[in-house]
């Protein structure tokens, strides 16, 4: 018998990186970027650090989206 564990996660609240810490955590991973070049990455989309997981830009959208629209779900209904 299988277990169904739809719309069950545990929830962690976290503050996004800061610059230093987005560009630090990207380099330890393995991105090879200048820091001028970063700026601009960390400027388009922000300190999220799970965005570090996609490479590709509609990935990261679909993934700010989501994360986005969580915020917004849940503000409306602690109202």
């Amino acid at each position: 018998m299988a277990t169904l564990l739809v719309g069950r996660c545990v929830e962690f609240r976290i503050m996004p990186f800061s610059f230093a810490e987005s560009y630090e955590y990207a380099t330890a991973i393995g991105r090879n970027i200048s820091p001028d070049e970063f700026m601009i990455d960390y400027i388009n989309w922000g300190g999220f650090p799970l965005r570090f997981s996609f490479t590709k830009e509609s990935d990261i959208k679909r993934y700010l989206e989501q994360t986005y629209e969580g915020i917004r779900s849940e503000e409306h209904t602690s109202e």
